[in-house]
């Protein structure tokens, strides 16, 4: 019964160590389908060479992640192997003992299944992680997601517009020369991918621009701004 909780315990720590590195990984600016897989990839040994992974070995707070969980899942998948052994050795010929263990290990491994794919508790589980992860931690999300690193520190990348007001885009990127818009995915359905002097980027519109990854920043910081502004705004007229 020990060995079967032990197994239970390790495949929980798994689960965990997962979440946390695919949302640290996620506030460097790698989407979330990227950062899962290179975390499972990671944690599980099997090194899959994809053109992410460049994404991940060019940055070094990213290398660091993937790093403690390539070590994370090598001691833990030795210890669960070992367990496993144990578990069933352990029992000897006793058929009762064999079917408890063997029940118990299931039973883990479906509410590991069960938790890993509920969308209620990842939201859950992602957002508190985020939220520990950006407070105690040196971890500060970039405020866009990269889609792609198409050269050295030069990215498309994706970014959500949170504020009530609009956006000007004509006189967003006059301040960011460096940038060239891809597309703007507005909230009806349409997209647009030229920039027009009455084209606004409304609240959460999506805009994807491609660019060196400090002006993709500086962008993010932008439209920040104009949330915070907005927040401050919506205070002021609050007060009696």
């Amino acid at each position: 019964m020990t060995a079967a909780l032990t197994i239970a315990v390790l495949l929980a720590l798994s689960t965990t160590i997962v979440r946390i590195a695919s949302v640290a990984l996620r506030h460097t600016g790698v989407p979330d389908h990227i950062a899962r897989f290179q975390t499972v990839s990671a944690l599980s040994g099997a090194g899959f060479t994809t053109n992410e992974t460049e994404m991940i070995v060019n940055h070094p707070l990213r290398r660091k992640i993937i790093t403690a969980a390539i070590i994370a899942g090598n001691i833990g998948l030795a210890s669960v192997a070992t367990t496993l052994i144990v578990a069933f050795v352990g029992t000897g010929m006793d058929t009762q003992s064999t079917i408890w263990q063997a029940a118990t290990i299931a039973l883990a491994i479906g509410f590991t299944l069960f938790v890993m794919l509920n969308r209620t508790v990842d939201r859950t589980s992602c957002r508190v992680i985020g939220r520990l992860l950006t407070r105690f931690g040196s971890f500060k999300h970039d405020g866009f997601t990269r889609l792609a690193e198409i050269a050295p520190n030069h990215s498309v990348a994706e970014h959500v517009h949170l504020s009530e007001a609009p956006v000007p885009l004509y006189d967003l990127f006059a301040d960011h020369p460096e940038l060239n818009l891809l597309i703007v995915r507005k909230v009806g359905g349409h997209s647009f991918d030229r920039i027009s002097e009455d084209l606004r980027l409304e609240q959460h519109e999506v805009l994807v621009t491609c660019g060196p990854d400090a002006a993709q920043q500086r962008l993010a910081e932008a439209l920040a701004e104009g949330r915070s502004s907005q927040i401050m705004k919506d205070i002021e007229e609050t007060r009696p």
